[in-house]
C-alpha cells in the first residue's frame, strides 16, 4: 500500500507552540502511496519535533484513508531544578 522512510533534519526556524517558542530537530517520515487516493497529496509527510532539554515539542500524524492532519503539540511543561 504504501512505503515509509525516515530521516532527521535540523531546522532554521525555531518551532511556535503554546509553551512558548523552540530550536528543534525533526524527525521527518515520508510516506508514499502506491495508490492515488482523490484529495491527497502523495508523498505526505509525518513531523516529530525534538527540542533539546525539552523532549518531544510536536507530532503529527494521519489516518492512511483521510485527508486531514492531526497535530499534537506541548502544551506546557516544568523542568525540574
Amino acid at each position: 500500500l504504501y512505503s515509509l522512510s525516515y530521516k532527521m533534519e535540523t531546522e532554521d526556524n525555531a518551532y511556535s507552540v503554546p509553551a512558548g517558542v523552540f530550536e528543534v530537530l525533526n524527525f521527518k517520515g515520508t510516506v508514499v502511496s502506491c495508490q492515488e487516493l482523490p484529495g491527497r497529496e502523495n508523498p505526505r509527510y509525518l513531523h516529530t519535533r525534538y527540542s533539546p532539554g525539552v523532549g518531544k515539542v510536536m507530532q503529527s500524524y494521519f489516518y492512511f484513508y483521510s485527508p486531514y492532519i492531526i497535530e499534537k503539540q506541548l502544551i506546557r511543561y516544568h523542568i525540574l531544578p
